[in-house]
């Protein structure tokens, strides 16, 4: 089961999420403040965290923004008691999955976790995905790929492989059909979610 950070000064309010989840089956963290759960989160790497906004010492959207620094796959739910609309705005800004009151019911506690956990687990399904793609080029599509991810034109891909331009230019369009990629940079942004 998926491990979740629960990041809320208040403890009343850990105790409930802590309670919610757990019932559900899930592994539960917690800290207090912002500095320890980002102690935590790099520790312990959990799957999802609660954060609450109002944090004394740091507050919650900086926390934020340094848990995506960190981890940038990470989901994370924004709590508040007294949050404001722009508060919220900043927060899915930053890339907050969902915000919650604090009044949140168990149901609602559950879809955020439900959506952020989906999300996570889509997003490992295109890589695998991705993976199983990359398996099925030949030899040459594969040095092909890698001289143009170096940086190397189709011309120099040719020259260097001692190939015609007309050649190079058949491989890198079997190799983007074959990735199902439109072209380069959109490989390219998939690189750094192969590599974890």
């Amino acid at each position: 089961m998926a491990r979740i950070l629960i990041i809320d000064d208040e403890e009343p309010i850990r105790f409930s999420l802590r309670g919610i989840l757990e019932d559900e089956g899930y592994e539960v963290l917690e800290a207090a403040t912002a500095e320890e759960g980002l102690e935590v989160a790099d520790a312990e790497r959990p799957d999802l965290v609660f954060l609450d906004i109002w944090l004394p010492g740091m507050d919650g959207l900086t926390a934020q923004a340094r848990l995506k620094g960190n981890h940038p796959d990470l989901p994370v739910v924004m709590i508040s008691g007294h949050g404001t609309i722009e508060t919220a705005v900043s927060a899915m800004e930053e890339g907050a999955v969902t915000f919650l009151t604090k009044t949140v019911t168990a149901d609602k506690v559950m879809e955020a976790v439900g959506r952020a956990l989906e999300g996570r687990r889509r997003e490992a399904d295109g890589v695998y995905a991705l993976q199983e793609r990359l398996e099925t080029l030949s030899s040459r599509e594969r040095q092909i790929l890698d001289l143009l991810c170096a940086g190397l034109s189709c011309r120099a891909v040719a020259d260097r492989l001692v190939i015609s331009l007309r050649t190079a230019e058949c491989h890198r369009t079997s190799v983007m059909r074959k990735l199902h990629c439109a072209g380069l940079k959109e490989f390219e942004a998939l690189l750094p979610k192969l590599s974890k």
